[in-house]
């Protein structure tokens, strides 16, 4: 697990930003975001950049949802990393 601050630009203009624990790029995305919406009610669109920066040392990656859902539909290369798209699909439900 490693500590990740995730952000995004919601439609108003405001950043959001939340940091979060995890394993992967794509499960930081999808609990900062979930964090994010249940606070604040706000989830970017399917489009918006996510910015994903993870700590230390700092590296900064950026996606959006539909990048994370095309990710998450692709075959899995081990049980584990099938066992994460699993629940990384049910945690992002409807979005994007």
């Amino acid at each position: 697990m490693r500590a990740c601050a995730v952000s995004f630009i919601g439609t108003s203009g405001t950043k959001h930003s939340v940091e979060v624990h995890a394993e992967s790029l794509y499960e930081a995305a999808v609990e900062g975001v979930r964090a994010i919406a249940e606070q604040w009610g706000r989830e970017p669109g399917p489009l918006t950049p996510i910015s994903v920066e993870v700590k230390p040392p700092p590296v900064m990656h950026n996606l959006t949802l539909r990048q994370v859902r095309q990710w998450t539909a692709t075959s899995a290369t081990s049980p584990k990393e099938k066992l994460a798209k699993e629940r990384l699909k049910e945690r992002l439900g409807d979005w994007g």
